[in-house]
């Protein structure tokens, strides 16, 4: 507009919430008006200085719209120093053009918050659906577990009433897995994500993950190998523990009868590897990638699971600025995370 008129120019535009007007001005301009601007955008028609209302206006003023205008373009003229009837009207066109643009443009975020909107609906409801299945087998086991002792716990022997307390202890465990990866779910999936990130050691973040989980799974086999010399890295110790005790979860649901599980880290180019290997029949057919989607399982050989472990990795380590990825063995597969360097783990000895 400023081009075309030679002009200070300025848009208006009705506030999306409700009542009053936005005004984007021309920064050099001095004072426009804002009744002219109401004026045209509720009655349709143009104002000011050339027109025939309100002509002893210093500025001209056009709707975007005859009707239902959701704006209008300002031109400051003068007293009296209206536009020509030529100019008029091609000022009024390029004000309709400016319209349709910031309709379109409206129109275009209105759809994506629509689809922002459709997709956090489906993802409650594909959530809503999935606790509803995965609750029921630990919270039963849990009851079954809980009544036995209470109805029968006089006449069980000692190893049934231990039996019945590692299953209530593992049920609750479960339980308390799903807890944690729903949550940081739910919070690794805001737009923005602020990490409470510290230098940590690999070695102990990744001792407290396999310890939490040989608890779990105290028939596993678990190995643990981390070079001694390997530098800090700057993450946040809890959910990266999370991260890489649900690799390992998922390594001995996975990794054969009984389970074997070697989880190692290491070097690269560009940082850190975290690797867990399992010894069992190797990734599913299909794209590996679609193993760290949420909600989705692979043929465990342990019932249970929220299908939120592997996508938790995967948002963990992109958190972080890093990746995760998925491959078949000779025997089974192998599961890493790679995590950036930076400017002391490069420096570190």
């Amino acid at each position: 507009m400023r081009e075309v008129t030679a002009r200070p120019c300025a848009i208006y535009l009705r506030r999306p919430e409700g009542d009053g007007l936005l005004m984007y001005a021309d920064p050099e301009a001095e004072q426009f008006d804002d009744r002219a601007a109401a004026w045209a955008i509720d009655n349709g028609r143009s104002v000011g200085a050339g027109s025939l209302n309100w002509p002893e206006l210093a500025v001209w003023c056009a709707p975007f719209a005859r009707v239902r205008a959701a704006g209008a373009v300002q031109v400051q003229t003068g007293a009296g120093q209206g536009p020509t009837p030529p100019e008029a009207e091609h000022w009024s066109a390029l004000a309709r053009q400016a319209g349709l643009a910031i309709e379109r443009e409206r129109a275009s975020v209105a759809a994506a918050h629509a689809e922002q909107s459709a997709k956090a609906e489906a993802a409650r409801n594909t959530l809503l659906a999935s606790l509803s299945h995965d609750l029921r087998t630990p919270l039963a086991g849990i009851v079954g577990s809980a009544s036995a002792l209470r109805s029968q716990g006089a006449d069980l022997t000692e190893l049934q009433r231990a039996t019945l307390l590692d299953n209530l202890e593992h049920e609750a465990r479960d339980l308390a897995l799903m807890a944690d990866n729903i949550l940081q779910t739910a919070r690794l999936s805001q737009p923005q994500i602020d990490l409470a990130t510290q230098w940590e050691s690999v070695d102990d973040v990744m001792g407290a993950a396999v310890t939490r989980v040989r608890r779990r799974w105290p028939g596993a086999s678990i190995q643990l190998k981390v070079p001694r010399d390997l530098p800090l890295v700057k993450v946040e110790a809890g959910l990266l523990a999370q991260a890489v005790a649900n690799l390992v979860d998922n390594a001995v649901r996975h990794g054969g009868d009984p389970p074997r599980v070697v989880v190692q880290a290491g070097r690269t180019d560009e940082g850190i590897f975290i690797a867990v290997r399992d010894h069992g029949r190797g990734l599913p057919p299909g794209n590996a990638a679609e193993l760290f989607q949420r909600w989705r399982r692979g043929q465990a050989s342990h019932a249970g699971g929220s299908g939120l472990g592997l996508a938790i990795c995967q948002l963990a380590a992109e958190a972080h600025g890093g990746s995760v990825s998925a491959k078949d063995c000779a025997v089974g597969a192998e599961f890493r995370m790679d995590l950036p360097a930076s400017e002391k783990l490069e420096g570190a000895a």
